[in-house]
């Protein structure tokens, strides 16, 4: 099943084959529209029928409100988002474009991506950077800038700068380990700490530019059967015992995998890729992206807020470790 219920990506659909496609790059104007989030969030008393809220019985024909807590409606077609505390303040979806405005408007960035999962219970918008980084000839990263959000009472504002190989657009995860990924809750005042986010932001070029030496690095590094054999048993460790011979076989063919891309995936081929660091990481990441989501039901989901982040950032770990 997928949960995505509106989206827009310029020129390619990332994920699946739904979507508006648009041939170039939209305004904010445009884009709101076009991902389907030009709604808005309402915050609502909730009341329950037949309760006197004192313990006594449904008996009574009296709405009894429930105190601390608010209810959030889609204003678009009425559907309840999420319960949430007296004190949570929504983020609407104009005033994350609105974030974005300012950068776009600069030429330092064009819209990407963006649209809603579950129905409006979280959102997501993804800004294309300006200027690529080459780690060797022929395999470029692009630079992107990821606003996530729920109005599901539970996801924070997450804001991160992100890195996309073009070989294959699997997802690096640049911002991971930079300490550039930033989170603010719902509560207080979220715009001064989103303008405060934007300021930070102003390193991300060098954070980007950070990364790109330790990739440098990697495509530098040559490695062994040995090396690898260890890389991939930390990524996915052999099964126990008591294990059940079809756990075995997954796990089994779950390392065998990840070789094999090693060998075979997207950009192996590309001089200087294949037999070095950069190359078994680049196997890790293809195989999260592609091969592990085989049976995932919420794609977008697993991708930006679930374990497809957190193996990749696992991933990268675990290279710099052995390079050290």
């Amino acid at each position: 099943m997928d949960n995505v219920t509106s989206m827009f990506s310029v020129r390619q659909v990332p994920w699946h084959k739904k979507g508006v496609i648009l041939n170039n790059p939209p305004t904010s104007k445009e884009a709101i529209k076009e991902a389907g989030l030009d709604w808005e969030v309402e915050s609502h008393e909730i009341y329950l029928k037949g309760c006197d809220g004192y313990g006594g019985t449904f008996s009574s024909p009296e709405y009894y409100r429930i105190p601390k807590r608010r209810a959030l409606i889609k204003t678009s077609n009425g559907t309840p988002l999420s319960i949430v505390s007296d004190k949570y303040k929504p983020l609407q979806n104009s005033e994350a474009f609105d974030w974005f405005d300012p950068i776009i408007r600069s030429g330092k960035a064009t819209y990407e991506t963006a649209g809603e999962l579950q129905n409006g219970k979280k959102i997501w918008i993804l800004a294309k950077l300006d200027d690529d980084m080459e780690i060797v000839k022929g395999d470029a990263i692009r630079r992107y800038l990821l606003l996530a959000n729920g109005h599901d009472g539970v996801t924070s504002i997450l804001i991160q700068p992100t890195g996309i190989r073009v070989v294959c657009q699997n997802t690096l995860n640049a911002s991971l380990g930079t300490g550039m990924v930033q989170s603010i809750c719902h509560q207080g005042d979220m715009r001064r700490k989103m303008e405060k986010i934007k300021r930070v932001l102003g390193m991300a070029s060098d954070a980007f530019n950070e990364r790109k030496e330790i990739y440098k690095k990697m495509a530098n590094f040559s490695v062994n059967n040995n090396i690898i054999g260890e890389y991939v048993t930390t990524l996915i460790p052999p099964a126990n015992k008591e294990a059940t011979d079809r756990i075995k076989r997954n796990v089994q063919c779950s390392q065998e995998r990840i070789w094999e891309l090693h060998e075979n995936g997207f950009g192996s081929d590309i001089n200087g890729v294949r037999g070095t660091m950069w190359g078994i990481y680049n196997a890790a990441v293809e195989y999260s992206d592609y091969d592990m989501p085989r049976k995932v039901r919420d794609l977008p989901n697993y991708q930006l807020f679930g374990m497809g982040a957190q193996f990749k950032k696992r991933a990268f770990q675990k290279a710099v470790e052995l390079m050290k």
